[in-house]
């Protein structure tokens, strides 16, 4: 199956992510930004997060619908999975982690770019670049494509037409 890969030069580093988190003074979009880099998710996915509550099985899933309505379910990494759960017990509600009233787009992506100014990002950098971001980390650490398009919410279509970048064969 090809892939395009995003450009390195879209992406940001772990340790600027580590960074702008630092530089970030609201909890939930700390959380949310973490997310984001970790997962890939889009922010509307990654702001409408269901929790999941699936007692057969120790696997960190969560689930969104996306924009088309269909709903995803996802294996988180577990470094996030339990910030996220932690973050919840105080910060969420019964059923998503991050509640309307707390996380936008629009908020976000203020909060985003503060931040980024603050360490010295370019304004080309986007909250979209954390996507980037972790699609690249997963295809460097030998990820197949299936299961990024299946972490990302993508499918192989959306992809290639979204990152016209160098393809690769995974």
């Amino acid at each position: 199956m090809t892939m395009i890969i995003p450009k390195p030069e879209k992406t940001i580093s772990e340790s600027q992510v580590n960074m702008l988190i630092e530089h970030t003074t609201e909890l939930h979009y700390k959380v949310l930004f973490q997310l984001l880099f970790l997962t890939g998710l889009r922010l509307e996915d990654a702001i409408n997060l269901e929790i999941c509550s699936d007692s057969t099985t120790s696997v960190p899933k969560v689930s969104f619908r996306d924009r088309m309505g269909r709903t995803h379910t996802v294996v988180l990494p577990k470094e996030i999975f339990g910030r996220l759960n932690d973050y919840c017990v105080t910060h969420g509600s019964p059923d998503h982690y991050f509640p309307e009233h707390i996380a936008t787009r629009v908020e976000a992506t203020k909060v985003f770019n503060i931040a980024a100014k603050e360490i010295g990002l370019s304004q080309s950098f986007t909250l979209h670049s954390l996507r980037e971001s972790a699609m690249l980390s997963k295809v460097q650490a030998g990820a197949t494509a299936e299961s990024i398009f299946e972490a990302t919410g993508h499918t192989p279509i959306t992809l290639s037409s979204y990152y016209p970048s160098k393809s690769s064969q995974l």
